[in-house]
């Protein structure tokens, strides 16, 4: 039960962060200028998301070695 709790922030977080990168990358290679802002909110959810993977990852393999 453990691991299914704690699976769906996890994959969650996995995916924003993807999307971000993905974004990001297109954009560069393109040559579309994102404005300011913009890169830094993608930024700062990015590190959020980056914050709750690396939560849910410490109690996932906490709570496997009980």
């Amino acid at each position: 039960m453990d691991m299914k709790k704690y699976s769906l922030p996890v994959y969650t977080s996995i995916l924003v962060i993807v999307c971000i990168t993905l974004v990001n990358t297109v954009c560069s290679f393109t040559g579309v200028v994102l404005p300011d802002m913009v890169i830094r909110i993608l930024g700062i959810i990015d590190l959020v998301a980056l914050v709750i993977l690396v939560f849910f990852l410490v109690r996932l393999l906490a709570s496997k070695r009980k």
